[in-house]
């Protein structure tokens, strides 16, 4: 329903967020590329008809969970008739005080509550082909 399952989350580190659908409510002005100190999600099985507003790089993140493609960290889709939103960094420890969650978080708001349009034409295998690639596990020692 929610459009992925929940994996696991690591560490609070810095991630890069890549704007790929810089039309939908509440993305306009925000920098493409734009770096947020969060306790990150990661998730697995998202499904093929998702929408992704913002993808999370994985490339400079530490941690097992996040070594791994680029992934949607910002989603829309439809189940059924009704709109769907994700928009997950991580235990909301400190959010409410970061602008840039609470702007994107109020679009996605506006769009559920249809007081918005936007396109949501699925696009994760275009904007995030490896999203569905999970981490190796880590080798131990024996």
């Amino acid at each position: 329903m929610i459009g992925a399952e929940f994996l696991t989350h690591a560490s609070q580190q810095k991630a890069t967020m890549k704007v790929v659908s810089p039309n939908f409510p509440g993305i306009a002005g925000l920098d493409d590329g734009f770096v947020m100190n969060e306790e990150w999600y990661a998730f697995q099985k998202f499904a093929p008809d998702l929408h992704v507003i913002l993808v999370q790089e994985t490339g400079a993140m530490h941690d097992d969970p996040y070594k791994r493609p680029p992934y949607p960290a910002t989603w829309a889709h439809r189940y059924g008739k009704g709109p769907r939103f994700l928009h997950f960094d991580g235990p909301p420890r400190g959010r409410v005080d970061q602008p840039k969650f609470e702007q994107v978080a109020l679009g996605g708001f506006a769009w559920v509550l249809r007081n918005a349009e936007a396109d949501v034409t699925p696009n994760i295998r275009q904007v995030t082909p490896g999203a569905n690639t999970l981490p190796k596990p880590a080798k131990r020692n024996q």
